[in-house]
């Protein structure tokens, strides 16, 4: 195991393995140092322990992923993503979105999480995501979640009698993705918008408690930037200048389309 993670040091000019002449030295350079390495020979216990912090990486993670993906099918993927969140309560559907504008949706249930621990699940999904956006070249986000929160009710004296349970809806901004670094951004901006908006709930004179995320539902389709919107009218004092070309069809048959400046 330890050997994939030279194997990615190496290949993404993390590690070095120094050379004299043409022969390699039996050691290899990692974050500037050096480290005793014989391919023949079993990996010595100071640099296990440096590759073990490696592995535990993000970044390695991630590699790995991509290394598993092309060597087992799309629907092996899948399983494991799906084992991955049976393993931590979630259940994972694909739906038809309600969505006029989203053609995909991935609908993540929690039953057992409590917190915020439910949004975790969320980067998870990225490899799904990232194999769409590999094939479609630009993709469009958009996350929506449920939260069940608690409103305290108290009788004359202030003393607590209990509480109403109350859901509401956790939306995060809409994400043009054209590679994968937006893509991860993405993915981190929306949880912390969710984020953000459990706090503002929970600080509002409502005297909400957050108490877990019941549902996140994965928005996902195709996304064209080039392609065209509404005519929208220019100021007069724009139009006056004659130096900007504002387009507008003027029919619905393409063939026959007029364009105004």
């Amino acid at each position: 195991m330890m050997k994939k993670v030279i194997d990615y040091l190496l290949s993404n000019d993390l590690a070095e393995i120094p050379k004299r002449g043409r022969k390699e030295l039996k050691s290899i350079i990692i974050d500037n140092r050096k480290f005793r390495y014989n391919k023949d020979k079993p990996i010595s216990n100071v640099l296990t322990k440096k590759l073990l912090s490696v592995k535990n990486t993000n970044e390695y993670r991630s590699y790995a992923m991509k290394k598993a993906t092309d060597v087992v099918s799309r629907e092996r993927v899948r399983q494991l993503i799906t084992k991955h969140a049976i393993r931590n309560k979630f259940r994972v559907r694909d739906i038809q979105s309600a969505f006029r504008r989203y053609a995909n949706s991935i609908v993540l249930e929690n039953k057992h999480f409590q917190g915020e621990r439910g949004l975790e699940m969320i980067a998870h999904q990225k490899q799904r995501l990232s194999e769409f956006l590999s094939n479609n070249r630009n993709m469009k986000l958009n996350i929506r979640t449920e939260g069940l929160f608690e409103k305290p009710e108290y009788d004359d004296g202030g003393n607590e009698l209990g509480s109403q349970e109350l859901v509401y809806a956790l939306p995060s901004t809409y994400h043009p993705i054209h590679n994968e670094y937006e893509l991860t951004q993405a993915l981190e901006d929306s949880v912390i918008q969710i984020r953000l908006q459990i706090q503002n709930l929970e600080g509002s004179t409502s005297n909400l408690r957050f108490r877990t995320i019941l549902s996140i539902t994965i928005h996902y389709d195709k996304f064209d930037p080039t392609r065209a919107g509404s005519f929208i009218e220019l100021p007069e004092w724009i139009k006056s200048k004659k130096a900007c070309t504002n387009i507008k069809i003027k029919t619905k048959n393409v063939s026959n389309t007029v364009f105004n400046p």
